[in-house]
């Protein structure tokens, strides 16, 4: 009787247990955006209730994972905004709600660093089911409801005496139709099954025509079987309801087709993946180890442009040097740069060079592509004004410091191993705050604490190279440590 009450308890919350709480199944019927009305009394391994905005983000989950990405991925990996966005809730609570389906042995949760493509995110929330969720169908409501008559009957009917044969027969009888095959749980489902693009390839001509009126443009079948395919690779998650859908989501594709009709229309024209190798070249720059200032600067371009036009200035500029107040860039292909872009680039060399840096100038490309005037007047002016623009830095720093000081030698040090630049943005504003002759110490100290960092994991081993060179030693004073001073 104990058993058969436990049973009942457990239709009741629509969860059949089987002998494990990760093992429970739950079902769920969804009808638009609501919460499915199984789950009114669901209840969790701790025996709590759990609340309605908990419900709401656990049927948002469930439906993403089984219906959207038609379970094909067993793993939901998003942002805590996708679902602030989605329950319009705010941090606080979805972080609540999370808990609280943890709690009660709904799902599993963790922050882990994932690669997406070519990018490596970290701390992102990823979600898995513990419990085994199906989808409930006319089919199954009747089969429980069958099993809960079975229940009543035989709490009611309970006694000490000896059930006779035709109760046995009545009771298998219910039991053997309770028993539901996948088949027919498929036929019975209340909503069809959502499928990738690919599987709506090929489309018929009379699709073609729909197409061509929803976008109003008059692109031919073939052209846009082979969009319809390109599309299923470049987003194999995406799934869809029916095909008034895909016809949808295929009409704004070709409405925003860049290419006219007469390209696509071609009988040569063939797709080619140039807009993937765009994509991996950005990409690979974007995740360069690279630390020198010529790969800083490449990876800030192809950040702050568009994917088109930084791989356009990327692989048709060459970036020279930083000459006082100019830095050259090279075209080595036949391009224009607007004003605009020219501006945007020269406010990513100031990042990266100096705040020094004015003006950008731009060497012409040279169409007869000889090695004329233009390209050895680059290399030579880029060379000898170095030359020049080093003395010159060099004579006013020895004014600023005095010629014969050792901090002034070990400043023309450091220009001789880092460069100018480096030495402008990093040794620069360091100061010298105590130089002891008697045991030949010198203490120096930076403005800020992101300089005291960047110093002490990048350039100590070259100021203590530049240091032992005149005889001295030197110790950077931390930065928290300034005022003992």
């Amino acid at each position: 009787m104990a058993q058969n009450l436990r049973n009942f308890a457990s239709n009741n919350c629509k969860i059949a247990n089987n002998n494990s709480s990760n093992n429970a199944t739950v079902f769920y019927r969804f009808i638009g955006n609501f919460v499915p009305a199984e789950w009114k009394d669901l209840i969790g391994d701790n025996a709590k209730a759990l609340s309605k905005t908990s419900k709401q983000l656990l049927s948002l989950m469930v439906y993403r994972l089984q219906i959207y990405y038609n379970k094909d991925i067993d793993e939901l990996q998003e942002s805590y905004y996708f679902f602030e966005k989605e329950l319009n809730l705010r941090y606080r609570r979805v972080r609540q709600c999370l808990v609280e389906l943890r709690n009660a042995g709904f799902i599993k949760v963790e922050n882990r660093t994932i690669i997406k493509g070519n990018l490596k995110l970290r701390n992102v929330l990823c979600v898995k089911l513990l419990k085994n969720f199906q989808r409930f169908t006319e089919k199954e409501k009747k089969d429980q409801q069958q099993q809960q008559n079975l229940n009543f009957y035989e709490l009611s009917d309970f006694s000490n005496k000896k059930p006779s044969n035709k109760d046995y027969e009545q009771n298998s009888e219910l039991a053997t139709s309770a028993i539901t095959k996948d088949s027919e749980v498929e036929k019975n489902e209340c909503y069809p099954k959502r499928k990738r693009l690919a599987d709506y390839y090929p489309l018929t001509p009379e699709d073609a025509i729909i197409l061509q009126r929803m976008s109003s443009r008059s692109f031919n079948i073939y052209f846009i079987n082979q969009l319809l395919l390109k599309l299923s690779n470049k987003y194999p998650n995406r799934h869809f309801a029916n095909k008034t859908a895909v016809l949808n989501y295929m009409a704004k594709a070709l409405a925003n087709e860049l290419l006219t009709t007469d390209q696509a229309n071609s009988e040569n024209f063939r797709f080619n993946y140039v807009g993937r190798f765009k994509e991996q070249y950005l990409a690979n720059i974007e995740s360069g180890t690279d630390r020198s200032m010529k790969a800083q600067l490449k990876r800030k371009i192809a950040g702050v442009f568009e994917a088109d036009m930084a791989y356009q200035i990327l692989t048709s500029c060459d970036f020279g040097a930083a000459v006082k107040n100019k830095y050259y860039i090279k075209l080595i292909k036949n391009i224009t740069l607007s004003d605009h872009i020219k501006f945007k680039i020269l406010q990513e060399v100031r990042a990266v060079y100096s705040n020094d840096i004015e003006q950008l100038q731009v060497i012409p490309f040279d169409e007869s592509k000889q090695v004329t005037n233009s390209a050895t007047e680059y290399q030579k002016t880029t060379v000898l004004q170095q030359q020049i623009s080093d003395k010159d830095y060099l004579s006013e720093l020895s004014k600023e410091l005095g010629s014969n000081s050792t901090w002034y030698k070990v400043r023309e040090s450091l220009i001789k191993s880092y460069g100018q630049a480096i030495d402008k943005l990093w040794f620069s504003p360091l100061k010298v705050v105590n130089e002891d002759s008697v045991n030949k110490k010198i203490f120096i100290k930076a403005k800020t604490e992101f300089e005291d960092d960047y110093i002490r994991n990048n350039c100590m081993r070259g100021l203590e190279y530049a240091f032992k060179a005149q005889g001295f030693s030197f110790e950077l004073v931390k930065f928290s440590n300034f005022n003992k001073i």
